[in-house]
């Protein structure tokens, strides 16, 4: 149905039009799919635009041959540069469609003229009434324009989630109100809360821990204490006093400070016992620094996994970070998940890029490669999932990439806190992961030139020609060469135009 409609109205329309879907893996297939029936479109625009995603991610990502016949996919595993391209090429109808996942729902300005929808699911929940008209609320926006259309796709059978009836009742819904995410917990989960706290403990364990919100649980747990120590009557204070009283406040400080001798955590993405655990760590000289990155000439795996391992028994990941662990497979597998994430961690702040990371777990999930390891980046699967229209190379890449997110958000915030921890010490890490991890490169000069503009790419550009590119300065440390502006890399020369306007002392004729 869907591919009917588009063989019929693409000829017809100058505009983007979105087509939602609310998985990742579908929204790529159908966008193959479709792409099939269509021809490549001669036009510099369109070709610059397939080129850039062939740069920035990989010349085998079918994301590269779809954007030659006007076809993108926008989803969560993209790099962010990436996905604004996306966007700006859309908004200018040099993309004709764009099959987008959820990232429509979380802030995304993409208006259209037509938008399909072909579910509503978002993943494995349903949407609620408030999302569902706010997805179709993309067509026919002001400054775009007044009116549009939106095209409701049902499913084959009865039973679908997205039959005419359901998608009439979202229709005719009157949007719930909409609550705070504290209103979600229950009396009988803040009661086990008050309960673990008036021992001082904060693991938060039992059956709250088995809670499919744990997260949030925790998380509102942590600000309440918070708003305790502080003094403070804020919003989830205010809940939990329905079933806390004043009295019981007391009994759970009184605990908390005598556990934790009055130091408790003031950042609220960690709690006391974990940051007890690292100063207790700090102060033994059992952590002093980051490992080295790189051992006789070759990246250091193996003290990379020691060091992990160190970690996740400090801050109790295989009770914090279940799934970034894989806290329920065997032992074995665990140790290679650990593995598999030192393998990219060390390949990211070294500074390969993107393209050499992703053509790595190519080549190392190749079946018929010699010393292959298929189930890299896909351990306790008993067998490899396909997917159906994508290419063997495209699971690959967006495993690689869908990884590397994972790397920066949780090994990010722990890597910070143990690089705040060293410095309170007085001895500042010399290897700081947490601001390579950042940067995604450990050297000083590509640092300087990301945090003057460039991107991660164009500062190894500029690096591996600094001989002719950069220059020592004595009182600044580096100057860029204006030449830069010439060089045969088009998003150097497209970056550099932009810096010379913003920071224009950072460039001399010499």
């Amino acid at each position: 149905m869907l591919e009917f409609i588009y063989m019929r109205k693409i000829k017809k329309s100058s505009k983007c039009d979105l087509i939602y879907y609310g998985s990742k893996e579908k929204a790529i297939s159908d966008a193959v799919i479709v792409s099939r029936k269509l021809s490549e479109i001669d036009d510099l625009e369109i070709k610059e635009l397939s080129d850039y995603v062939s740069r920035k991610i990989h010349p085998k990502y079918i994301l590269v041959e779809l954007i030659k016949k006007g076809v993108a996919f926008h989803t969560g595993d993209l790099p962010i540069n990436v996905r604004i391209r996306i966007e700006d090429a859309c908004r200018a109808g040099i993309l004709k469609m764009v099959f987008c996942t959820s990232t429509l729902l979380e802030g995304v300005n993409l208006p259209a003229d037509n938008l399909f929808v072909t579910t509503l699911q978002n993943g494995t929940k349903t949407l609620s009434t408030l999302d569902f008209l706010n997805l179709i609320g993309r067509v026919g926006r002001l400054g775009h324009s007044m009116m549009g259309n939106v095209f409701l796709i049902t499913g084959e059978k009865k039973k679908s989630r997205s039959n005419l009836k359901a998608y009439l009742s979202k229709l005719n819904e009157e949007p719930k109100k909409v609550e705070l995410s504290v209103d979600s917990i229950t009396p009988k989960q803040v009661a086990a809360i008050k309960e673990t706290l008036k021992k001082g403990e904060l693991r938060l364990d039992g059956s709250i821990s088995k809670a499919k919100d744990y997260d949030l649980v925790r998380k509102l747990s942590l600000l309440y204490i918070k708003e305790l120590k502080d003094n403070h009557t804020g919003v989830i204070r205010n809940h939990f006093s329905k079933n806390i009283t004043q009295q019981e406040e007391k009994t759970i400080m009184h605990s908390l400070n005598d556990r934790y001798k009055g130091d408790l955590e003031d950042d609220i993405n960690f709690s006391s016992d974990q940051s007890e655990k690292l100063k207790e760590k700090v102060i033994q000289e059992n952590l002093k620094d980051y490992p080295d990155i790189y051992v006789a000439g070759k990246l250091n795996v193996q003290g990379t996994v020691s060091f992990l391992l160190q970690l996740g028994n400090i801050f109790n990941w295989s009770f914090y970070e279940k799934s970034f662990i894989g806290a329920s497979e065997d032992p074995k597998t665990r140790l290679k998940i650990v593995e598999d994430n030192a393998k990219l961690l060390l390949l990211w702040i070294s500074g390969y890029s993107l393209g050499y990371i992703c053509d790595l777990s190519i080549h190392l999930r190749n079946p018929h490669n010699e010393n292959n390891d298929i189930y890299f980046l896909n351990r306790g699967k008993k067998k490899q999932k396909e997917i159906p229209n994508i290419s063997w190379e495209t699971i690959t890449i967006n495993k690689a990439m869908n990884r590397l997110q994972q790397i920066q958000f949780v090994l990010g915030k722990y890597f910070m806190k143990v690089s705040q921890e060293l410095a309170n010490k007085g001895t500042p890490p010399k290897k700081d992961w947490y601001r390579y991890l950042g940067y995604g490169t450990d050297s000083d000069l590509r640092i300087w030139l990301q945090q003057n503009g460039y991107s991660r790419e164009s500062s190894e550009f500029i690096e591996a020609n600094k001989n002719r590119l950069v220059f020592e300065d004595n009182i600044d440390r580096w100057k860029l060469s204006k030449n830069i502006q010439y060089v045969d890399d088009v998003d150097v020369v497209s970056e550099t135009k932009e810096i010379m306007v913003n920071v224009p002392e950072i460039f001399t004729e010499a």
